[in-house]
Parts: C-alpha cells; structure tokens; sequence
C-alpha cells in the first residue's frame, strides 16, 4: 500500500514539472524571439538589408555560376 501511494506522488509530481517546464519553455522562447529576433528583423527591413541575395523576381534558378579555376582533375580525386 505504502509502495503506490509513493507511486502515485512520484507520477503526478513528474506530470506537475512537465506541465511547468513547457510553460518555463515557451515564455521563454517567446521572449527570446521578441528580443533578439524581432528587432533584428525590424532593423534589417528598415535598413533593406536581405541576408540572402534573392530578388523577388520570377527566375529559372538561383544557382550563381562559378566559374572554373582550371585545377587538374587529379587534385580532386583524394582530397582528405
């Protein structure tokens, strides 16, 4: 008797620290995503600074062309 009681205790504390740690998690990202995300998205529009060099224009593709170096092919048969 002694044994599920204790059982009991143990599972409903174990569900109560679940309950707060998802809480704890989320007001916490919340937050961090107010602080540090938001203005720095805020920022970036302002300033029209785009991180990755898309144009909102309709393209056949992204892919940037790279020209070659003209490296022999034997230097990229082992390369570590």
């Amino acid at each position: 008797m002694n044994n599920e009681f204790f059982k009991g205790i143990k599972e409903g504390f174990q569900s109560f620290g679940n309950l707060i740690a998802k809480a704890v998690n989320f007001i916490l990202l919340f937050l961090v995503y107010i602080i540090a995300i938001g203005p720095t998205y805020l920022v970036s529009r302002l300033s029209k600074k785009y991180f990755l060099s898309i144009k909102k224009t309709k393209k056949d593709s992204y892919w940037i062309k790279k020209e070659s170096g003209g490296e022999p092919i034997e230097n990229y048969y082992r390369q570590f």
